[in-house]
């Protein structure tokens, strides 16, 4: 049987190693304050309709003119990018992943067909941009 101690230890190394996978997901608040351009994209799972944004020097800016061009009341931002690509894929039941990269298009459109494929029948690329 664990002590007090090392299930507190326990507890705070799952806490962590949650937090770190959480960082990799997406970029941080703190690199969207740096240099480099922004990409979003904005998807509307209701209808279906999506808008993407690319070469803004602010990241605010990027996401609200992808919702603009989404043009759906449903609409949120799936995804964003700073100095890279970002994509999204959607399968033919709605299912939809998205992904950014700093390396690649490939590797962003890569990564957002298997976010996609275990909810998405036939997942295909729907939408991506480049920062710029």
């Amino acid at each position: 049987m664990f002590s007090m101690q090392r299930r507190v230890s326990v507890a705070v190394v799952a806490a962590l190693a949650s937090l770190l996978v959480i960082a990799a997901v997406r970029p941080s608040e703190a690199e969207a304050s740096g240099g480099g351009r922004f990409a979003a994209i904005a998807y509307s799972p209701v209808t279906g309709r999506l808008g993407y944004a690319f070469g803004f020097g602010c990241l605010q800016d990027a996401e609200n003119d992808a919702l603009r061009r989404c043009c759906a009341a449903d609409a949120r931002i799936v995804a964003w990018v700073q100095s890279g690509w970002v994509a999204l894929a959607v399968g033919d039941n709605g299912a939809y992943g998205f992904a950014w990269s700093t390396r690649s298009l490939a590797d962003a459109q890569r990564s957002a067909l298997q976010n996609c494929a275990p909810f998405g029948c036939n997942p295909y690329i729907a939408a991506w941009a480049a920062s710029g």
